[in-house]
């Protein structure tokens, strides 16, 4: 008898557990824009998400614009990309930058740098005559 209820309350107890295991998802993200009567204008976007195992992925992302009287605009682009799983030392980060000018008489120079976990991967300058 003993052992029949012990078996009960074991079986009960196993197919319980599933109900209180967490499995729920997170996401927060936020966005500011700023803009002057020039034309001239920076965005900035950060969000985070959890999903069910625990992983946490980060994104921020930075924007900005200027345009000088002579008609020449400058344009500085930031993100930043992390994904951490639970767990310790397994943290990995994406940093993409990417800069273009264009200059009144119509050249266009940019720039795009890709670093992953401090390694710069990707790296290229351009130049480009109308």
């Amino acid at each position: 008898m003993k052992k029949n209820i012990f078996m009960v309350s074991l079986c009960a107890f196993a197919l319980s557990t599933p109900a209180f295991a967490v499995d729920t998802e997170t996401s927060e993200s936020s966005t500011k824009v700023q803009q002057d009567s020039n034309g001239n204008y920076s965005n900035k976007t950060s969000s985070q998400s959890t999903d069910a195992a625990g992983t946490t992925y980060t994104k921020d992302q930075k924007k900005t614009v200027d345009v000088d009287s002579s008609g020449n605009k400058d344009i500085n682009s930031t993100t930043v990309e992390t994904k951490d799983p639970k767990g310790l030392m397994n943290k990995t980060t994406v940093k993409k930058m990417h800069h273009s000018k264009t200059n009144s008489d119509g050249t266009v120079d940019t720039s795009n740098k890709t670093v992953v976990d401090g390694k710069t991967v990707e790296s290229n300058t351009e130049t480009t005559k109308p």
